[in-house]
């Protein structure tokens, strides 16, 4: 079908689909690489605010530890955990509780739990508080987490684990094993309690843009979240894989991994309108495209139309057309040539028609110059009876003559004879003309064996030699002499005419050498165009002249190939 489709619309076709898909492609490309690119700098900015968060949080995770420590090398807080006697254990309780007590003034964000095998002391920031006993401690779950390790732990609990009781939202813990410093058995445990929005404090400023902060404790567990919900669940790196560009770093202090984490669509929604932007430019691109096309494509094929046009007229016979096509491309440059060949066909076709004018206008003049000699001839044969019948010998010899020179012109009406026949023909010729001239004219006939049979167009050599005698030598007063040479020079035969007589003036010699018809004297310009129409430029005559010296005229022929021009007529002739 495309085959089909001229050409204009072949390059819409073609180029139309393609440069909207370049477009296509470049826009999808450049959405996903700046997509990409946003991607990797929230990445980054990410990455740097969970290191910030991190520190943050770090900071307060080490003052609960620095604070643990400090209870730890408290004397009232030791002698409390080690009394065994409880005559002295309200004093060494009140003890400890003033001790703490002091201390809590500039840690008021804490709430403190010591846990012995038989005893507890809860402190907070409202002094003496009550607190659920060491069995419901014992029983719990992180109870057992924090005796089985020797490090601090963190952990999160909710109101209906608090040892504090029920109440407010949900808190981190803090639980450190006491031991004692002697022997190293485990007294108690400290339970430093820290309300969940204390740390949820040191990030909630950058919870912006729907960000989702995670600050994740062993085992994956949430200790705390922007969003409350996520508090003690495990944290499912799936649920953000899809939909969130998300990133996490582990605090150095704490071990405890932050993880920022944002919505894709958000993060793309400024992209998403660029990329509508894109889609509109991207039609709007393809309709631009579609009408330059549309156009360029008119400007290459309308001079091809026009050089279409003028084929079909080149071909209904008008060969005057000529292509106007500006510009120096390709197409002009076609454009041009074809003009060119379209003038030289114009140029050729016309000078066939004239070489077939003058062939035929020739062939006119050699049928009406063989009407004469035949009626000449046969007058002549009659002359010649009656003059042999009274006895005039010298008439007699003369008609003869004449009568073989006329013979050998009409030649059975064949347009080519050999050499021979044409040297004959000249020698009939002189012998009448030197009867005319007595002893003014002598002449001289010359043929080469090797080019006697050669075949050239009849009356070729004749009309020089009449030339010589009647413009050369019949001014003359006596010694006038003609030389006629015929030889053969490998694939061309030279005939020469040469004469001493009084020469020819050097401008008429100018004249007949240029190649026109001269104004009087028709011989060289007939015998000329005869020979071009049988040899082409392969016929070559040559004339030099000097006045009061003599003429010479040099006839070189290529021979004629068998069969062509009338060959084999002549040959039958001779046998």
């Amino acid at each position: 079908m495309l085959l089909r489709m001229p050409l204009r619309l072949k390059l819409f076709v073609c180029f139309v689909p393609l440069v909207g898909l370049m477009i296509a492609v470049t826009g999808v490309y450049s959405y996903r690489t700046a997509a990409s690119e946003v991607v990797e700098k929230t990445r980054v900015a990410q990455q740097d605010l969970a290191s910030e968060i991190a520190s943050s949080l770090g900071f307060v995770a080490q003052s609960t530890f620095d604070f643990s420590n400090f209870l730890f090398l408290l004397p009232e807080v030791r002698r409390f955990m080690r009394t065994t006697d409880p005559a002295e254990m309200d004093v060494a309780k009140k003890e400890a509780y003033s001790a703490i007590a002091i201390s809590m003034v500039t840690n008021r964000f804490f709430q403190v739990v010591l846990y012995g095998e038989d005893r507890e002391l809860a402190i907070d920031q409202a002094g003496v508080a009550g607190v659920k006993p060491f069995s419901f401690f014992r029983d719990s779950d992180w109870y057992r987490m924090v005796s089985a390790k020797d490090k601090p732990v963190w952990t999160v609990v909710f109101p209906e684990h608090n040892p504090f009781g029920g109440r407010g939202g949900p808190s981190l813990v803090f639980a450190r094993k006491f031991k004692d410093s002697f022997s190293l058995r485990t007294l108690g445990v400290l339970l430093i309690v820290v309300d969940e929005s204390r740390f949820r404090a040191q990030y909630e400023k950058y919870a912006h843009q729907q960000a989702r902060i995670y600050v994740l404790g062993d085992g994956d567990l949430v200790l705390t979240a922007s969003d409350a919900s996520e508090i003690g669940r495990l944290f499912d790196p799936a649920a953000l894989a899809d939909t969130y560009v998300w990133t996490e770093t582990t605090s150095e202090t704490t071990g405890w991994r932050v993880v920022v984490a944002q919505p894709k669509d958000v993060l793309l929604r400024e992209l998403n309108q660029i990329q509508v932007f894109t889609a509109l430019f991207a039609v709007a691109c393809a309709g631009l495209s579609a009408a330059a096309v549309w156009v360029v494509s008119g400007l290459v094929t309308r001079p091809l139309k026009k050089l279409l046009q003028s084929m079909k007229r080149v071909q209904l016979g008008d060969f005057s057309q000529q292509v106007d096509i500006a510009g120096n491309d390709e197409i002009a440059r076609l454009g041009r040539v074809y003009n060119l060949m379209i003038d030289r066909i114009r140029h050729l076709i016309e000078e066939v028609y004239e070489t077939r004018l003058r062939r035929r206008e020739a062939e006119l003049r050699s049928l009406q110059a063989q009407i004469n000699p035949h009626f000449l001839y046969n007058t002549l044969n009659m002359i010649g009876l009656s003059a042999k019948k009274y006895g005039a010998d010298d008439i007699v010899e003369i008609i003869q003559a004449l009568s073989n020179l006329f013979r050998l012109n009409l030649n059975d009406g064949r347009d080519f004879v050999t050499v021979a026949q044409e040297m004959e023909l000249v020698g009939h010729y002189l012998s009448i003309q030197r009867l005319r001239f007595a002893d003014r004219l002598d002449y001289a006939i010359e043929v080469d064996p090797a080019c006697a049979n050669v075949v050239i167009p009849k009356m070729t050599v004749q009309p020089f030699v009449e030339n010589a005698v009647v413009h050369g030598i019949e001014p003359m007063n006596e010694g006038g002499f003609i030389g006629v040479r015929a030889v053969r020079d490998g694939d061309r035969v030279r005939i020469e005419v040469s004469d001493n007589g009084v020469g020819i003036p050097a401008d008429r010699l100018a004249e007949i050498r240029g190649g026109g018809r001269p104004k009087k004297g028709y011989a060289f310009a007939n015998v000329r165009e005869r020979l071009a129409l049988a040899y082409g430029p392969e016929a070559r005559i040559d004339i030099d002249s000097r006045e009061h010296v003599g003429t010479q005229v040099v006839i070189d022929l290529p021979l004629l190939e068998r069969g062509k021009g009338e060959w084999h007529d002549v040959q039958d002739a001779d046998r």
